[in-house]
This record gives structure tokens, sequence and C-alpha cells, in this order.
């Protein structure tokens, strides 16, 4: 299925978030290599609540549609690698 926007908007975005998380995967790759720190993902019970209260059912997939902006991209890579896992945010 192929999503179509208005030209200039989500396509971006979607270049700044897919910069944004080679950016986050990158700065924890590189917290394992030099300081021995894994992810560990955990589910808090109010949000397991919530997602089952919605009774959520499996759709069709569908593309990222991206806009090609390479500047977007850079800024979300940039951003991503900001993560300051002691605060839990970007800086």
């Amino acid at each position: 299925m192929l999503l179509h926007f208005k030209s200039g908007t989500i396509p971006p975005k979607n270049d700044y978030i897919i910069g944004f998380l080679n950016g986050l995967r990158d700065k924890f790759k590189e917290q394992v290599e030099s300081k021995g720190y894994a992810l560990v993902l955990v589910k808090d019970a109010l949000v397991v609540k919530a997602v089952e209260d919605k009774k959520l059912k499996s759709g069709r997939t569908s593309r990222i549609v991206m806009a090609g902006s390479t500047g977007a991209r850079e800024a979300g890579y940039r951003e991503g690698r900001k993560f300051n896992e002691k605060r839990k945010m970007l800086q």
C-alpha cells in the first residue's frame, strides 16, 4: 500500500525519523562496545493494559514514504546520537 501525502509534510519527517533511529542505534552500539551497556526494554503495566483495552487488530503493512532529504536525515542522525541515557531524553 502506497501512502499519499501533501508535498512537503510527512516524507521529510520520515527522513528525519530514519536518521534519528540510525543515530540512536549507533549510540547504543557504541555504548555496548565501550562500556558494556545493553538496552533492556521494560513494558509498563499501564501501557500494556491501555494497549489491550484498545483491542487492536493486525492490519496491512504500509511503506514509508521518504522525501530523499539528506539534510533532514543528517539532522535526525545528529539528534539520535545526542541521546543521554542518564536523563532518558535528548540534550
